[in-house]
């Protein structure tokens, strides 16, 4: 530090990882920030409008390393996969124990994984600190990222560990701290935390068009060259792809009246928000304070599965409503061929649900769960009101009384409310947790809803 006006960290770590091969396993990461109180060094600090500037800029390394056995072929304990409603069979059984080769060929020539960032930021207090603005725009890269790569079932192996992509990641983040109103013993304190990104996957392995993070044969979560990380990926249907036409992103519908799906899987929508928004107020008058946080996501895809076999086996209002309705979208003047030509509004009228002559008859198996993954991939934008907290502390002469320093009584709520056109349980969950893959339901858990008491007693 440098006359409380300039401040420089300078730091360096090297970590040495047994989840890596020998002579690929250190990690060395260095970090610099930068930091100058412009405040300080004009002599405002004593305005009152801004007392309070200061700039600031960092770079730094962080490396990660493979998951555990990455590096060897082992065997695993034997288990049969399930069909997606049972958990299948895992050994032991009746006590007997079987163990085989495990489906990931390991890589003992893997490079640890390595995240460079740049940030730059500032942060500003207005009117005697009754406002603040804290703003951040970073950009990371991460190469040599370490992902499991699908390979030839031939080989005896399923995947491989690979030092697979190069991905980047840029971002805004920005924090608004305000008092509005401060009257003799009341105070309102309110805060507003936005961020907005860009995941995006640079490249791949050669050879390799996208890989598989996680989810099904209709709908997947892949890193995908030029797109963003996670993409959902899957069975989709045709749609019209001249910008200039007015019908243009439209169904194109088929001499049967059904939608044509098309020829092969294509991305089907982008699981990340565009933003994220945190809202909070706090309310407190003397020894009581009331305080509330929403958060809000805007946009974002999400493949709802569970949906989509309610629809497949018919159990879904949508799939009663919809029986003989005509079918959104364009068809090709009564053709199915799509080459060239004009588009007009479907008129071919269906019964979606009429199974008289096969089950290709049925829209809802024709283009449910198991085959075509764009039926259900929907937004996933919300509003949820995350926590409602009301507390109390008693006053001075009463903690004075009872020998003790303060006593806090606070009764709060978490995830108490959720506003969103999602028509799953709840669009924040994840199939696979906190894997590479998300954007998947199916059959997911719901957050839990949850309430509490806290006492807390300072001596």
């Amino acid at each position: 530090g440098y006359r409380d006006m300039i401040y420089l960290n300078l730091t360096a770590r090297n970590d040495w990882s047994s989840t890596l091969p020998d002579g690929e396993n250190s990690l060395f990461y260095p970090a610099a920030s930068l930091g100058l109180e412009f405040t300080e060094m004009l002599g405002i600090s004593d305005n009152d409008i801004l007392p309070y500037g200061k700039l600031r800029v960092s770079y730094g390394q962080v490396g990660n390393d493979a998951p555990l056995y990455a590096t060897s072929n082992y065997f695993a304990q034997t288990a049969v996969t399930g069909d997606g409603f049972t958990d299948g069979l895992v050994f032991p059984i009746l006590g007997q124990n079987a163990f085989e080769q495990d489906g990931v060929l390991g890589n003992n020539e893997l490079r640890p994984e390595t995240t460079t960032t740049f940030e730059v930021g500032v942060d500003l207090r207005f009117f005697n600190n009754r406002l603040g603005l804290d703003v951040t725009y970073y950009n990371a890269e991460t190469v040599d990222q370490i992902l499991p790569v699908d390979i030839s079932a031939g080989s005896g192996f399923l995947s491989s560990v690979q030092n697979a992509g190069l991905v980047t990641n840029e971002g805004i983040e920005a924090v608004i701290n305000a008092t509005p109103v401060e009257a003799g013993s009341f105070r309102w304190d309110t805060r507003f935390n936005f961020t907005a990104y860009e995941n995006i996957v640079e490249t791949i392995l050669p050879d390799l068009t996208n890989i598989f993070l996680a989810g099904f044969t209709s709908t997947s979560s892949r890193a995908i060259e030029g797109e963003p990380y996670g993409t959902l990926f899957g069975g989709g249907f045709q749609r019209v792809e001249d910008e200039s036409s007015p019908y243009f992103d439209e169904l194109i519908i088929g001499a049967d009246g059904f939608p044509l799906t098309a020829t092969e899987s294509k991305i089907l929508g982008d699981p990340n928000p565009d933003w994220i928004l945190g809202v909070s107020n706090t309310f407190s008058y003397k020894g009581l304070s009331l305080s509330a946080l929403v958060d809000i996501r805007q946009g974002g895809d999400v493949w709802n599965g569970t949906y989509g076999i309610g629809q497949y086996f018919g159990v879904t209002q949508h799939s009663a409503d919809y029986r003989g309705e005509l079918g959104d979208g364009v068809i090709y003047q009564g053709v199915q061929e799509t080459e060239s030509g004009e588009f007009v509004p479907n008129t071919q009228q269906v019964d979606m649900n009429n199974d008289d002559v096969g089950t290709g008859s049925n829209r809802w198996v024709r283009y449910g769960f198991g085959t075509l993954g764009e039926e259900n991939v929907e937004d996933a934008s919300w509003v949820r009101l995350r926590e409602v907290r009301l507390a109390y502390s008693l006053p001075n002469a009463l903690t004075d009384n009872l020998g003790v320093s303060a006593v806090d009584l606070a009764l709060t709520g978490r995830n108490l409310l959720l506003f969103t056109g999602y028509r799953g349980i709840d669009p924040e969950t994840n199939l696979t947790g906190t894997g590479n893959g998300f954007g998947l339901d199916y059959f997911n858990n719901p957050n839990t809803r949850g309430y509490g008491v806290s006492l807390n007693v300072t001596f």
